[in-house]
């Protein structure tokens, strides 16, 4: 037989395919295998049924007829040829989409049909076709069991979050419009020559590194997470730039005596206000694209200069991609274990260790481990043996590896933690007694920001919303006005429903929806009107 192009072989109970030296089917019941493994699976509704080489298409029809309404079968074959053989075998239905060669295509199937209607990925394997390219259909599986997961785990945190980040953009805008000109640096790409940068997390790893941090302090630059600080403050460590990225007020503790610091602020402009306005350094302000909004491309367009990092969720993450933004050389980290030991989840002198030492008695002495059990926990190796971590901390470690497991400029000298990256050093010593070019550090602006372009943004926000707000009164009360005006003005103004818990995305002219979007609407009119007072007091505007 030809091996090098697919034959079609007649079993006498239905076709089998020679390829490569086998046969695809069984050569005994060709069909009827691949129709009982069809039967075999128990598909819940909002499943994606992924079907590598589905070759002549059996057991399709059988399994299309059981599935729920609202799942979808994509069938990929990577393999040219056999592409070929079998290209008009697939039967037509809505819930199949059959592709060719191109896997980039499955990933754009899954945005165009909605990635919202789906809450898994199953793998079904009708054919041996699936062992031709087996690596390759794993790892596209893998991706798309991935960006669902991904998906309803950013759509729980923008239900949780949402909210609370829109409004605190709004409300740091009004605090960077009262700063000067050149307090805001809009560009620090590479600001740093190749000087050495170390990350300072608050990991249990830190705490074994501070002696050296503090011996070899004027060597490097010191990048700071605000959770760090008061354990590098009991160490008279005083960082060069400092991280904050957290919405909500608790990290706040963590800045304790520092305020009105001259250090440099990095900020996520959707991190708490009350953090930003206690500094009275540089601030170095960026936007996690935590969403696809049109608010957020407003936002982006009205301020072109304003840094976009990926949706990182953790503060050691984004210091460390801040890190690598600021130096051409070596960057080095501690503190970033995404681990724990049962009774001490960071470092010594953090503000969570020093609230379980005061808040410790008799009856409940500090090292309790029930909070350590509250969350599903797992152990696994790390760098110096069997070391426990949750699926939280494991996906913040997964981000790591994906951006710099194999960077030949990020070194991990922590002693403690997950293994993140491929480069470890012994010491700071490794790193630093390397050559490298050292340039004075330059962190001036370069880029003039007039204020009063806060002032036009919130304004035109405030505008927009009173359109849409009158439009929504009067759709509800009175019945007028155009449904594609309205959906228009909605569509706009998508911040107003990101964190409804609807699993469509996409707004509709209801009225109970339309009264939620109405009562938040009111919400943010509120914030703006008092952001806008304030701004209308100054006289250069």
């Amino acid at each position: 037989m030809d091996n090098d192009n697919p034959l079609l072989v007649d079993t006498g109970r239905g076709f089998s395919i020679y390829y490569k030296k086998r046969h695809l089917y069984s050569i005994r019941q060709p069909k009827d295998a691949a129709e009982k493994k069809s039967t075999l699976k128990h598909i819940l509704p909002g499943t994606i049924i992924f079907v590598p080489s589905p070759l002549l298409f059996y057991g399709i029809d059988t399994l299309i007829k059981r599935l729920p309404h609202d799942t979808l079968v994509i069938a990929l074959e990577l393999d040219p040829k056999l592409s070929a053989l079998c290209n008009d075998c697939f039967p037509a239905d809505p819930r199949l989409v059959f592709i060719q060669g191109d896997s980039e295509l499955v990933f754009k199937i899954l945005t165009d049909r909605g990635i919202w209607r789906f809450r898994r990925v199953e793998l079904l394997t009708l054919s041996g076709g699936y062992t031709l390219h087996k690596e390759k259909y794993s790892q596209i599986h893998r991706s798309l069991s991935e960006a669902v997961q991904e998906y309803w785990q950013n759509r729980i945190t923008m239900i949780h979050m949402g909210p609370l980040w829109i409004k605190n953009i709004f409300l740091n805008m009004e605090i960077l419009s009262r700063r000067k000109t050149s307090d805001i640096c809009w560009n620090f790409s590479n600001r740093a020559g190749s000087r050495p940068v170390l990350v300072a997390g608050a990991g249990e790893s830190l705490e074994y590194s501070i002696e050296e941090i503090k011996r070899h302090r004027q060597r490097f630059l010191l990048l700071a997470v605000d959770t760090a600080l008061p354990a590098l403050q009991a160490h008279s460590i005083i960082p060069d730039f400092i991280v904050a990225v957290d919405a909500q007020i608790y990290n706040l503790y963590d800045i304790h005596g520092y305020k009105h610091s001259s250090i440099p602020l990095f900020y996520d402009i959707t991190c708490y206000p009350g953090i930003v306005r206690n500094f009275r350094g540089q601030l170095l302000p960026f936007l996690s694209s935590f969403s696809k909004l049109s608010f957020v491309s407003r936002l982006i367009k009205e301020f072109p200069s304003l840094h976009i990092l990926p949706a990182l969720g953790s503060v050691g993450i984004t210091a460390l991609y801040l890190a690598n933004q600021l130096t051409g050389g070596p960057v080095l980290y501690t503190g970033l274990d995404f681990s724990y030991s049962i009774g001490k989840s960071h470092a010594r002198g953090t503000p969570s260790h020093l609230h379980e030492l005061f808040s410790s008695d008799r009856l409940t002495p500090a090292g309790s481990i029930d909070q350590f059990f509250t969350r599903p926990s797992s152990i696994l190796t790390g760098k110096t043996g069997p070391t426990r971590t949750n699926p939280i901390l494991l996906s913040y470690a997964a981000l790591v590896k994906k951006y710099y497991k194999t960077d030949r400029r990020v070194f991990d000298i922590g002693k403690t933690g997950i293994k993140l990256t491929e480069n470890r050093a012994k010491s700071i010593t490794d790193i630093l007694d390397r050559d490298y070019h050292d340039k004075a550090f330059d962190i001036t602006p370069v880029i003039s920001l007039n204020p009063c372009l806060f002032n036009s943004f919130i304004l035109g926000e405030k505008k927009r919303l009173k359109t849409l707000y009158s439009g929504l009164y009067l759709w509800l009360s009175e019945g007028k006005g155009e449904s594609e005006q309205l959906l228009s003005l909605l569509k706009d103004e998508d911040f107003l429903y990101l964190h409804f818990p609807d699993q469509s995305p996409e707004p509709k002219l209801e009225p109970n929806y339309l009264k939620r979007i109405l009562v938040s609407a009111s919400h943010y009119l509120k914030i703006l009107e008092n952001i806008s007072v304030t701004f209308q007091n100054r006289k250069e505007c």
